[in-house]
This record gives C-alpha cells, structure tokens and sequence, in this order.
C-alpha cells in the first residue's frame, strides 16, 4: 500500500486486506494491517466515488483516491495505490470493490458479504507505482470530511466494545484482590476469635 503525499510515493506498508460490514450501517470499508506491528494503514469506506484506475507500468496494481480514510496523518481526500502478489489477485480484488461499492448504495445490516472475503489478498511489498500513472488532480472531495467522521464513528464503536472488554478483566483482577483481602481478614478475625476462646476456657479451668 503506498499513499502519494509530497509529490511522491510513499509506502503505508504491506499486510493482508480485509473487506469489513459494519454491523449497524451495513457498510462495507477497506482495512489493512501492516505486517508484524498491526499498525492500521488503510481503513476507509468503498464509496460509489471511487474509481480504480490501472498502474500504467503494472497489471496488478491500482490507483484510487480514498474519502475519509481515518488513518493517522490523513486528508481528506487521499490518493493511495494498492498492489498485489499477481494480477489475478489484482483483478479479483477489483471485482469485490465493485461489488462492495453496489452493496453500500443500498446497505443493510443482514447484507451477505460472505462473497467479499479478500483476506487472502496479500498486498505486495514491491516498489511503488509509476510517476506517470497519477491523477494530479489537487481537487477535493467536499463529502472527504464527512465520510471520514462517518468511518471514526464506526471505529469508536468497535475500539468501545474492545475497552469494555479490557475493562472488564481489570474488574475481575481488583475485585480478586479485594475478595482476598476480605477472606484473609475474616480468617484472621476468626483465629483472634478462637484463640480468645481458647484463653477464657484455660482460666476458667484454672479457677
């Protein structure tokens, strides 16, 4: 994956490709992971605007401009260029992006997206694309910065349910402790208890 950015190619990273509905919205958007740290380094929705246009100097490469990708550092409008192991990786790609792009016209939450399963899409680590093979339109798109709101929604919603889970071990973990704490001085309670006991019975039978 790389992102043009100063008049040039830079490369995001390279990782497998994931196709992801939002339970609620039913939207479908892009996300990617670099290898090895995770990092995301694409995550955007599959709006009706964008357009893969081919790399002139590959055949399994394309170029778009994604809207709102919610990546650190991100325009609104960023142009990106994705490439792949072959081309017909490349070419089965292109057809889950169109057919993701028919399916958020419309979306529903029951939507089947089974058929949109591109994990196993590596995207390459080979150089970046042509020069000569990008849009240098400096125009944006006005719906950019909305899209992107659109998609940190989403996210939010997902990192919520994570931190609720994270929460709830450091729950588990405190209230663990505290239930230790409370047995351990019940425990002591009850011996001082007993050895009290055990002091009255010895004077009473000395008396």
């Amino acid at each position: 994956m790389f992102r043009f950015t100063s008049q040039q190619w830079k490369e995001r990273g390279t990782g497998e490709l994931k196709m992801l509905q939002h339970l609620k919205t039913g939207k479908i958007r892009i996300l990617m992971r670099r290898d090895q740290t995770l990092k995301v380094c694409a995550n955007h929705l599959i709006s009706s605007e964008m357009e893969l246009k081919p790399n002139v100097s590959s055949d399994r490469s394309w170029v778009y401009t994604a809207l709102g990708d919610a990546c650190e550092d991100s325009e609104p409008a960023e142009q990106l260029a994705i490439r792949f192991g072959s081309s017909e990786n490349a070419n089965a790609f292109k057809a889950k992006f169109i057919e993701a792009q028919s399916i958020n016209k419309n979306p529903t939450a029951s939507a089947d997206v089974s058929s949109l399963d591109v994990s196993s899409l590596k995207v390459s680590d080979t150089a970046a694309p042509a020069a000569d093979g990008v849009d240098k339109s400096e125009s944006k798109t006005e719906s950019g910065e909305d899209i992107k709101e659109e998609v940190k929604e989403e996210v939010k919603d997902e990192v919520k349910e994570e931190v609720k889970d994270e929460v709830k071990e450091e729950v588990k973990d405190e209230v663990k402790e505290e239930v230790k704490d409370e047995v351990k001085e019940e425990k002591e309670s009850n011996d001082t208890n007993d050895t009290k006991e055990e002091e009255n019975k010895e004077n009473k039978e000395s008396n």
